[in-house]
């Protein structure tokens, strides 16, 4: 029996799933968020992984760490990541740092996902053409500008963000400066607005 493990908060993935394999070959369990440590066991057992992707969402600021957390072991696993983050730093970010994902927009059809989770059956890990970049240099964020983006949708000021990493405000600001080319944002304002669209799409409260 093919197992399909889903970790999100909502119902309507892992139900739109269900309904598409509605087989006795097919097992499709839920797991949320919170309850990731009982439920380790099933998810190490599980032949596909079908997670969301919520980096910045203060409500569950684990959702990505759990993912990274879990990784080392999940190494040999098949992983289907959802999110809605469509900017390439972004994206790239997260295949560099999980690189046997593959990844979706969260508004993806039930039948292109499960087609997708098809082909991780049939197949196994990515094929070496999923996991290919561009050409030329690859735009992606850094460690640390990925932890000061964070900061920055939780409107922590720059003196705040110095001081919790215990650097310079300059440095701070240097690596803001690196973020902003790197999202297409050619000015404070074009980050500010960016925030606020990011943190509206993720459902971050102000």
């Amino acid at each position: 029996m093919f197992k399909i493990t889903v970790l999100d908060n909502n119902v309507w993935v892992s139900e739109g799933i269900r309904c598409y394999f509605k087989s006795k070959y097919v097992e499709v369990n839920m797991v949320q968020y919170n309850h990731l440590e009982s439920a380790f066991e099933k998810i190490y057992h599980s032949d596909v992984i079908v997670s969301e992707l919520l980096i910045f969402n203060r409500k569950r600021p684990c959702s990505f760490e759990n993912i990274m957390a879990l990784r080392k072991t999940l190494r040999s696993k098949c992983m289907i990541i959802l999110t809605t983050i469509e900017d390439e730093a972004l994206v790239n970010y997260v295949r560099k740092k999980i690189p046997q994902a593959t990844i979706l927009n969260k508004k993806t059809k039930t039948c292109e996902l499960a087609l997708k989770i098809i082909t991780k059956l049939t197949n196994g890990e990515n094929t070496k053409e999923e996991l290919k970049t561009k050409p030329g240099k690859l735009i992606c964020l850094t460690d640390k500008e990925m932890e000061i983006l964070q900061h920055l949708l939780m409107d922590k000021k720059i003196n705040d963000i110095a001081s919790h990493f215990r650097i310079l405000p300059k440095t701070v600001c240097h690596h803001r400066k690196n973020i902003m080319l790197k999202l297409k944002c050619k000015s404070s304002i074009d980050l500010n607005n960016y925030i606020i669209k990011i943190k509206h799409k993720l459902g971050i409260d102000n």
